[in-house]
């Protein structure tokens, strides 16, 4: 039961966001605000970063 509620949450999740990027024509300058605002504050490093996108 709990994993369908989860499954749930997750297409929600994806839906949403698929829907925002979507219908945002700057996403991704919004995007690259948060990233270097993170790297700027030392939320993640430049090496986590990479890590990340090159995980996916």
């Amino acid at each position: 039961m709990e994993e369908q509620i989860n499954k749930k949450q997750r297409m929600e999740f994806v839906e949403y966001w698929a829907n925002y990027v979507r219908n945002n024509k700057n996403w991704s300058s919004q995007q690259a605000k948060l990233i270097n605002s993170m790297l700027k504050n030392k939320i993640l490093t430049k090496e986590q970063y990479l890590s990340m996108k090159k995980n996916n």
